[in-house]
């Protein structure tokens, strides 16, 4: 078996979440000895950001321009579409109008849910709102509303992260599952480090969560009810810090109504080789998130990530934690809200034996479901069988008839014969399939969507009968309120006049009360002054009075008074009777 061209390409740069799944994949394809090139859209110095890459780095563009771009100067055997976002979708086509190889893509997310998310409006709208050849509008970086679905018709095979996904492919499409490759060793258990803990100003009772991922319009809702989570806990008790890295959107913290800041340390983008510390300081690891049509479609590549670190960890009841079982190697969020995020923390950080159980199961869980070379393994025999049955024909047939970038579907039936009576080409057969194939679907839509309005149509018609009632309701109730109007209206006159008189005589009072006020304060006042200058008096009597005792005490210690004290008691008993005596008469 001869090695293989394989040809990676990603709707971002190195540094996006899909390269960490990208390059596992084409690392160990490398190490097997195949030739790997992944090639992204812009920014090619963001390689830097991965550890020791064995694979080649390219551009879309320099792949296009460099004619022998991989080791043996041969073209791509396979390509392998990380997602149908339009900007990989572009690159393709360019690629097979002058090498034709087999397509196969990948799917990791609801692109409709993401499109409605980034562009705000449904889904149905976004396909009806602009001409198919317009491109000026659709960003690159994500899905065009028409042309993927052609795209993903058009492809070889296909891989999808998580079973819900099929629902985007056709049946007749090759499909396998493709789990995330982690670095187990990398992403190993490991313990939690004092000095790093200290770096950060962790107090030693505050708890940690850990959340690696950047803020998108598709996840900014679950996010947040993830940060009124930490709130909550803080609130109830229980200090907590979320630690969270990634890209983030200067609105979204503003949007809170509290400064969330002192419970989330937010790192920013950090090197990847810093994770697995990180990892080692959380309590819990949670991905916010409930069975919705964003999550029920997608499986977060930091999830066989957390598990991996042996730490608890936090997941909705959707994808994966279908797969999983509660409180044994998880614990599964039913409605996502912040009341059952914090809940859930709660309980791991008061239950140190379910926290210890939940990280050995997670750590288990990860090396059964998501070694590398397991699922290398599982897509190098898909890219084989893939090549077994090649049948490159219609990615040949529209690389002749076009030279510039095609539109699928138009593109299909516009390489049909213009004799219809003569005897089709094998090519062209191929391409006619393809064609009746992608308008039966485009068919089936609209009779779905047919029998949606008219089921729309008939809840309008019972709708407007009760819009009716409610109109002659309304209409008696305005009546009511008009001669409830007239009577207001009639008393309008009298209330004035009770309100100017009611304010006159406010203000007759006011008067009063401010020269009654005047007039107190001048007797307090006065009484103030004749109540210091008795306190002067008494202070002066009391002086004399001490002043008099004092001469009393120094009299009666003298020599003098001691000697005479016979004679005054003479004269009190003797002298003095009669003294008073003679006074009286």
């Amino acid at each position: 078996m001869r090695p293989l061209n394989i040809l990676f390409a990603n709707y971002g740069d190195f540094a996006t979440n899909s390269l960490n799944h990208i390059a596992g994949y084409a690392n160990e394809l490398s190490r097997r000895g195949h030739a790997c090139i992944v090639a992204v859209p812009r920014n090619p110095d963001s390689v830097r950001t991965l550890n020791e890459p064995l694979f080649i780095p390219r551009t879309f563009e320099e792949v296009l321009t460099i004619p022998n771009h991989f080791p043996d100067s041969q073209p791509a055997d396979i390509i392998h579409a990380w997602t149908p976002r339009e900007g990989v979708r572009r690159f393709v086509e360019a690629y097979e109008q002058t090498h034709p190889v087999p397509v196969l893509v990948h799917l990791e997310d609801n692109e409709e849910h993401l499109l409605e998310s980034y562009y705000r409006i449904s889904f149905d709208e976004l396909r009806q709102s602009v001409p198919l050849e317009d491109n000026s509008i659709w960003t690159a970086d994500l899905s065009h509303p028409n042309r993927y679905r052609s795209f993903l018709h058009l492809a070889d095979g296909a891989t999808v992260i998580t079973p819900s996904l099929a629902d985007f492919l056709s049946p007749e499409t090759p499909r396998i599952r493709l789990n995330p490759p982690v670095d187990l060793d990398f992403f190993s258990p490991r313990t939690a480090d004092p000095a790093l803990r200290d770096r950060l100003g962790l107090r030693p009772e505050e708890k940690v969560i850990v959340y690696h991922g950047s803020v998108t319009s598709a996840n900014r809702g679950d996010l947040r009810k993830l940060f009124l989570a930490v709130s909550l806990l803080n609130r109830k008790g229980v200090p907590t810090r979320l630690i969270r890295t990634g890209f983030s959107d200067p609105d979204f913290e503003q949007s809170f109504g509290y400064d969330p800041s002192g419970q989330v340390i937010d790192l920013g983008y950090i090197d990847r080789s810093e994770l697995p510390e990180l990892l080692a300081l959380a309590d819990a690891l949670v991905q916010p998130g409930c069975d919705d049509r964003f999550n029920r479609y997608r499986l977060p590549s930091k999830i066989p990530e957390f598990l991996a670190s042996g730490r608890p960890v936090i997941i909705p009841g959707t994808n994966i934690g279908l797969e999983l079982t509660h409180e044994k190697e998880v614990l599964l969020l039913e409605r996502g809200d912040p009341a059952e995020i914090a809940e859930s923390c709660r309980r791991i950080f008061s239950d140190p034996d379910l926290a210890r159980q939940l990280g050995e199961n997670a750590a288990s869980t990860a090396r059964e479901r998501f070694d590398s070379r397991k699922a290398t393994d599982t897509l190098f025999e898909f890219y084989q069988s893939i090549l077994d049955r090649r049948d490159d024909s219609k990615w040949s047939e529209l690389a002749e008839r076009r030279s510039d970038q095609f539109s699928l579907l138009p593109s299909l039936v516009e390489t049909l014969p213009s004799d219809q009576e003569g005897t089709l080409e094998a090519g062209s057969a191929k391409v006619l399939r393809e064609a009746v194939r992608t308008l039966e679907v485009e068919r089936n839509e609209l009779s779905v969507r047919l029998e949606q309005a008219g089921d729309t149509l008939a809840k309008l018609a019972g709708e407007n009968e009760r819009q009716a009632e409610q109109m002659e309701n309304l209409t008696s109730r305005l009546s009511d309120l008009s001669r409830q109007i007239e009577t207001i209206v009639a008393d309008r006159d009298e209330v004035r006049r009770d309100a100017r008189q009611a304010h006159e005589s406010s203000r007759r009072l006011d008067r009063q009360l401010a020269e009654a006020s005047g007039q107190f304060d001048r007797q307090v006042a006065e009484a103030g002054g004749r109540l210091e200058q008795a306190k002067k008096q008494l202070d002066a009597a009391r002086q004399e009075i001490d002043r008099l005792i004092e001469r009393e005490a120094r009299v009666k210690a003298t020599a003098s008074w001691k000697l005479t004290a016979p004679l005054r008691f003479l004269r009190r008993n003797l002298i003095d009777p009669f003294t008073s005596v003679r006074s009286h008469k």
